[in-house]
């Protein structure tokens, strides 16, 4: 996934005095932050949070002290366990304004100074964009993005009204949608007896060669294999691969096209080419 995920803090942070007139808001906005965690935890994107606005977040209201412990313990897991995920930067400060501002009344000076950390990194990054991730009950109605401004530098990001209603489903599910890797076959790699392994290893033109695709059954246009092979797929570069052990022969996933979510397959017979079988994804994929 090409963004980084910046995480509306007041979701996460409480105010405690508000809290103890609208507890009910509260609990909602709880039970849908337990969603968010628990979309991340399967999607995995990458996040914005240094180790220290980290731990002032779990030492922050409401945690130990309000929410039902099934969620409490929810959020706490997921934070100290998504390190992996986390993307550091520097205590840099460069004076940042946000619209909406991301700073709120109730948070300590720490807090405050990891906001203006946050803010700078998130105006700084230019190869990925970033998304800013909030909620109904926290986000102003008439606001369209988050901006970042320096001067008259100013950046739009996006903004993923987790909870907010789009038709049946949630603008949270929607957005990891175009995410999703999808298969679809390529006929170019349906099986012939002329496309088998054992044909490249009596071809003169191995480099040339169109393999077939073994995991897909063309009969049944059954793609459940094929599926499975390219969500647990190792990317290097712009394409996936995997090693299907039903049928022992690797294989390539490549896009129809540039940004494109639809990937087709075939089959990589050529295993001792580096070019072919990058080493990395062998150490990644043990067959």
């Amino acid at each position: 996934m090409d963004f980084f995920a910046v995480l509306d803090v007041s979701a996460f942070i409480w105010d405690e005095r508000h809290y103890s007139t609208n507890e009910y808001e509260y609990l909602k906005l709880a039970e849908n932050l337990s969603k968010l965690i628990s979309e991340f935890s399967t999607e995995k994107p990458k996040i914005l949070l240094r180790t220290s606005f980290l731990q002032e977040i779990m030492a922050s209201f409401p945690y130990g002290k309000m929410l039902p412990y099934s969620i409490e313990n929810q959020i706490l897991t997921f934070l100290s366990n998504s390190t992996n995920s986390f993307i550091t930067y520097p205590k840099n400060d460069d004076n940042v304004i946000c619209s909406p501002d991301l700073a709120r009344d109730y948070y300590s000076e720490s807090i405050l100074n990891e906001i203006k950390y946050l803010a700078s990194r998130v105006h700084a990054e230019h190869k990925f964009s970033n998304v800013y991730f909030t909620f109904v009950s926290l986000w102003q109605e008439n606001e369209v993005h988050f901006t970042t401004s320096i001067g008259d530098t100013r950046k739009e990001h996006e903004v993923i009204v987790c909870d907010k209603k789009i038709e049946d489903n949630d603008m949270l599910s929607n957005f990891f949608v175009r995410f999703k890797l999808i298969f679809e076959h390529n006929p170019k790699h349906d099986p012939t007896p002329y496309n088998s392994k054992e044909m490249w290893e009596q071809s003169d033109d191995k480099e040339g060669f169109i393999s077939r695709l073994s995991c897909y059954n063309r009969n049944d246009s059954d793609n459940t294999l094929a599926q499975s092979l390219l969500e647990t797929a190792y990317k290097f570069k712009n394409r996936y691969y995997n090693y299907d052990e039903q049928n022992e022969v690797w294989v390539v996933f490549q896009a129809h096209e540039e940004h494109n979510n639809k990937y087709h397959g075939y089959d990589e017979y050529n295993e001792d080419s580096p070019a072919k079988i990058p080493n990395e994804v062998k150490k990644n994929i043990k067959k």
